[in-house]
């Protein structure tokens, strides 16, 4: 953090705060420095993404009115709040029934939906690896004529490997 001339006018002065957020895996939110000794007026920056800087002000009083009256130094503090989120992060797994067995049962959860607007089954797979950003096992993402299922795996950044298994078919409906 770094603060700027404060802009003086008659009864107030306002520091300009300019923030780098240097965490890549945090964003911080309504980021505010707070100044002491006083009581001071905070307009907090919104959002603190990793590297651009960002800048918030805080509005001081002055005594009297007097902006040649003050004589001081200030101790600052920044406060803001962190909203926890995981990443995903691809992770290669050769065997794909190795990685599935692990798994267990105690946390399955099966659910069908219908892709109306895939025409193929390769279009299919693609779709979902390029929606959840997963990484295929055992190059399941290379669909056959006659093959309908494949399995992805990905991690997660509390170090739990999630497999998902994808039984897929194509009907094509007439009318």
């Amino acid at each position: 953090m770094s603060l700027a001339a404060p802009n003086t006018f008659i009864g107030h002065m306002v520091f300009q705060c300019d923030c780098t957020n240097t965490l890549n895996d945090q964003t911080p939110e309504n980021v505010t420095v707070w100044m002491e000794p006083t009581e001071a007026y905070e307009m907090p920056a919104q959002s603190l993404p990793f590297n651009p800087p960002g800048t918030c002000y805080t509005l001081v009083a002055l005594a009297n009115g007097d902006p040649t009256a003050v004589a001081c130094t200030f101790i600052c503090m920044m406060k803001f709040t962190v909203k926890d989120s995981d990443h995903i992060q691809k992770v290669m797994k050769l065997n794909l029934k190795a990685a599935w067995d692990e798994a267990g049962d105690e946390f399955g959860k099966e659910e069908m939906f219908a892709l109306s607007t895939i025409e193929t089954l390769g279009e299919a797979v693609d779709n979902i690896v390029k929606f959840l950003g997963v990484h295929p096992c055992a190059r399941s993402d290379k669909v056959l004529d006659d093959k309908n299922t494949t399995c992805c795996s990905w991690l997660v950044c509390s170090g739990v490997v999630v497999t998902s298994r994808c039984a897929l078919s194509c009907c094509f409906w007439t009318q």
